[in-house]
């Protein structure tokens, strides 16, 4: 049960589809809330309840699976994007992915260490997309921008920071969580754990292709724009938006390098009731180089991509199924219209509208008021009629004695008042 409250707060795999569409918001905002906030809460409460999931193995394998699921999916989601926060956004997804797989492999302190780490540069990503949709005119369709280069110098140079270290490149502080927890991950030599550091391996180059893309559509690209006066008038923001900018973008660099051995390796006590783990430190350097060389391949192939050519149309298929998010949303509408449907004939038509208020207020409680209308009736205040009522009663109740029934007397009344009741 703790484990769905984590997926769900968290936006894992089958409950994620909330965080991408919560993108309305102020961009200092979302970068606070996909930071350091709320969508974090829910990796804290896994390595805050470490000791409970680390008595449970086969609870911590399901937990690195969905890591990892959440990971690709929100990756692969985040290729075919066209709103710059939605990106972002869903880079979040995936980056809470690896925390949570980190978790799922018993290594809490490196879960931690990159949910710190992911908040310097994702907040950087975050606040530097909303300078730029506050100098053009509050744009946030990608398709729209491009050719920021020459006007925004600065911005491109923070921009590419965060996403580097989003990639995961080598000595940014991206870089020193999320190739421990893919060496962690190959380190364990089992069947799930092979399976999440293939998938996560993939993940990263995932990443470093829509860090490019985005890098490619803002400031790389022509302008697609044709409004030259949104140019013409395209300026920096103030020393008071650029100096977090510029704080976050050192973070971003440093932190990792200069943190590391206080969370992670064996001269850490972070977590100390963790087992060492010496196979992650001695992995041979070609597995260690795995992520690097994925990551590159990443960046290379998007680089060709976007800047070469557009074989788009023999992927269209996959194209919009990543476009539709893997159609979640189509299928989540379409169930919440079954319930709905559901819902109105069963629990309302039928039951609320239907018994209830048969039994209820439409049905007994109308004829209890017609009957006592019937009643007043007799309410006549003439004491004749009263003594004819009572003679009547003591008749009955005479025979009922002399056929030496008395002993069915109450049931008998009970009868004639119900009888009496319904007509």
């Amino acid at each position: 049960m703790i484990l769905i409250g984590v997926m769900s707060k968290s936006a894992q795999f089958g409950l994620h589809t909330w965080l991408p569409d919560a993108m309305e918001g102020p961009t200092p905002v979302s970068a606070l809330l996909h930071a350091a906030t709320m969508v974090t809460a829910g990796v804290y409460l896994l390595i805050r309840l470490s000791p409970i999931f680390s008595l449970v193995p086969s609870i911590l394998t399901l937990i690195s699976l969905i890591g990892a699921f959440t990971a690709f999916f929100a990756a692969s989601s985040g290729l075919v994007q066209n709103d710059v926060k939605r990106v972002i956004a869903y880079s979040t997804s995936s980056q809470l992915g690896y925390m949570v797989l980190a978790c799922g492999l018993l290594n809490f302190d490196l879960s931690f260490f990159h949910l710190i780490n992911h908040a310097f540069f994702k907040a950087l990503l975050f606040l530097s997309s909303g300078v730029i949709i506050h100098t053009f005119y509050n744009q946030q369709d990608i398709r729209y921008m491009g050719g920021f280069l020459p006007f925004l110098p600065f911005l491109y140079s923070v921009f590419l920071i965060g996403s580097l270290s989003l990639a995961g490149f080598p000595f940014l502080t991206g870089f020193y969580s999320k190739d421990l927890i893919l060496e962690f991950a190959f380190s364990k030599f089992t069947l799930s754990s092979y399976f999440v550091f293939w998938l996560a391996l993939l993940t990263v180059s995932l990443t470093s292709f829509y860090s490019f893309r985005l890098l490619y559509f803002l400031f790389y690209h022509k302008p697609f724009s044709l409004n030259f006066t949104y140019y013409s008038n395209l300026h920096g923001s103030n020393f008071y938006a650029l100096f977090p900018l510029g704080l976050l973008a050192l973070f971003a660099i440093f932190f990792g390098f200069l943190f590391k051995d206080l969370f992670v390796g064996l001269g850490s006590s972070f977590l100390s009731f963790q087992k060492l783990d010496i196979d992650s430190e001695v992995l041979p350097l070609q597995f260690k180089l795995l992520p690097l060389i994925f990551s590159f391949g990443g960046f290379l192939l998007s680089y060709f991509i976007y800047l070469y050519f557009f074989p788009f149309k023999p992927l269209l298929n996959i194209y919009s199924f990543f476009a539709y998010k893997w159609y979640f949303d189509v299928i989540y509408n379409r169930l919440a219209y079954q319930v709905l449907i559901f819902s109105y004939i069963i629990p309302l038509k039928t039951f609320d509208r239907g018994f209830l208020e048969w039994f209820g207020a439409q049905g007994i409680g109308t004829k209890l008021r017609m009957n006592g209308k019937l009643w007043e009736k007799f309410h006549t205040g003439d004491i004749y009629n009263y003594t004819f009522l009572f003679f009547i009663s003591t008749t009955l109740l005479i025979i009922a004695y002399n056929l030496e029934i008395s002993h069915q007397i109450g049931t008998l009344f009970f009868f004639f008042f119900l009888g009496f009741f319904f007509l």
